[in-house]
């Protein structure tokens, strides 16, 4: 990747929150990096004062030879103005990930270099954006803001992005770039929303307008615009909450992915969201439905608050969508751990047979997360170790294995499974025999 770096013609920086001396030693010396070791690009910040210069947290730690991050990620020109930062939970930060964002940023001076080049008030504004925030800054914004309604799209992308760079000085923006949201040529759309996004909780009267664009045709826009509503604040997520009942099926749809994108950073609304996304289970369109049962999968609260789901999650196991038959098989198995014995097992077991080979992979998933609470499924993933499909084979394997001294029937088929053409099989075999023989010895001592 370095050499990705210098045909970019950027240099990495690894923010590390802590002192040299503060990183633990691990039990094996061959695994620790000594801070003369470490490279160049890391800068030690144990006081948080890039943190509090930039508004961004990070949490960066080196342990056991390996960096552990939830971090923030900044992209800065080389006149040491921010172009742009971004801290989330999930943050993905391989190398092949910052790129499109260094593309971004410097489509976006391309065309603020544009409206550079005109000799006028525009011009003087696109000049002001290219520099750092500063006194300037708000004097720039009129300006750039009736640009907006330019005919010339290249002209309004330049404005957007230059007020994106700009923010927060952008408020008094705001009206015009909601209005650009519903603009034809998309750089407009996704830097408007962008901006919204960092103007923050002042473009609390463009939330409507953000939500009803949810249904947005490019990945990126969406993608955005649920970053912007977490920005925006708590009141987003009274919007999104009365959008679950719009009349139109695919806002309705589209809502659900942003309201547990929006959960993390405001986790004191979520009980709140549980009542409403599962009144939204019994919604007549089957796309709302696997919305919903695909947020069950990943909404970040605590497993034993989606109990009430399980009656209408066994009902959809016989959905006649089998995207929505194996969502419910996954969101059932995200919850075995802690409602293993309220599962609906029977149901889980009768897709096994499943027509569908993804269906029929989730419910043996589901089963290998309940463990020795599915005993009775023992014989249905017996016949399962015969399926077409290899992924269902390993899944069904593991969950015998899960299964432990319950599967003893299982014995025969796992050993035969041993020689199965698939690797991962006979791999999957050969540890569920010794987890079944290995509870069988603790049963009889």
């Amino acid at each position: 990747m370095d050499k990705e770096y210098k045909n970019r013609n950027v240099e990495p920086l690894i923010v590390l929150a802590q002192h040299p001396f503060q990183m633990k030693r691990p039990k094996t010396v061959q695994d620790w990096a000594w801070p003369e070791e470490i490279p160049a690009c890391v800068l030690f910040d144990p006081v948080a004062t890039v943190s509090a210069t930039y508004g961004v947290a990070f949490r960066t730690q080196f342990r056991n030879g390996a960096w552990s991050n939830r971090p923030a990620i900044f992209v800065i020109d080389p006149a040491g103005v921010i172009r742009h930062a971004d801290s989330r939970p999930n943050q993905d930060i391989r190398e092949d990930n910052f790129f499109p964002m260094l593309i971004d940023v410097e489509e976006q001076r391309k065309l603020i270099t544009a409206l550079q080049k005109k000799d006028d008030e525009r011009g003087a504004a696109a000049s002001v954006a290219l520099g750092p925030i500063g006194a300037k800054s708000r004097v720039a914004v009129p300006p750039l803001v009736k640009s907006l309604a330019n005919e010339d799209a290249e002209v309004r992308a330049g404005a957007a992005a230059a007020l994106l760079w700009l923010a927060p000085e952008a408020i008094e923006a705001v009206p015009e770039l909601t209005a650009l949201l519903a603009d034809k040529d998309v750089r407009v759309r996704r830097f408007a929303v962008m901006t919204l996004g960092r103007v923050g909780p002042s473009a609390k009267p463009a939330v409507p307008a953000l939500i009803r664009r949810l249904t947005e045709e490019d990945a990126r826009v969406r993608a955005e615009i649920s970053l912007a509503l977490v920005r925006i604040g708590p009141d987003a997520i009274d919007e999104l909450h009365q959008a679950l009942k719009d009349a139109d099926p695919r806002l309705r749809a589209a809502v659900v992915p942003a309201i547990v994108q929006t959960l993390p950073k405001f986790a004191k609304e979520a009980e709140s969201v549980i009542p409403m996304l599962l009144e939204a289970l019994k919604d007549q369109d089957p796309i709302v439905r696997l919305a919903v049962t695909n947020a069950l999968v990943e909404l970040p609260v605590p497993l034993a608050a989606l109990k009430p789901a399980l009656p209408a999650l066994a009902q959809a196991l016989k959905e006649k969508d089998a995207r929505l038959r194996e969502a419910a098989a996954r969101a059932l198995g995200r919850m075995a751990p802690v409602l293993k014995a309220d599962l609906p097992l029977p149901s889980l077991i009768a897709i096994l047979k499943d027509e569908d080979a993804g269906v029929r992979a989730a419910a043996a998933d589901a089963l290998n997360r309940m463990g020795p609470h599915a005993g009775n499924a023992v014989p249905a993933l017996i016949e399962a170790l015969s399926d077409k499909v290899a992924d269902v084979r390993v899944r069904a394997v593991r969950a015998l294995g899960a299964i432990g001294k319950e599967a003893q029937a299982a014995v025969p088929a796992l050993t035969r499974a041993l020689e199965d053409a698939d690797a991962a099989v006979r791999q999957a075999a050969a540890q569920a025999l010794k987890r079944i023989a290995k509870e069988a010895e603790k049963k009889a001592g």
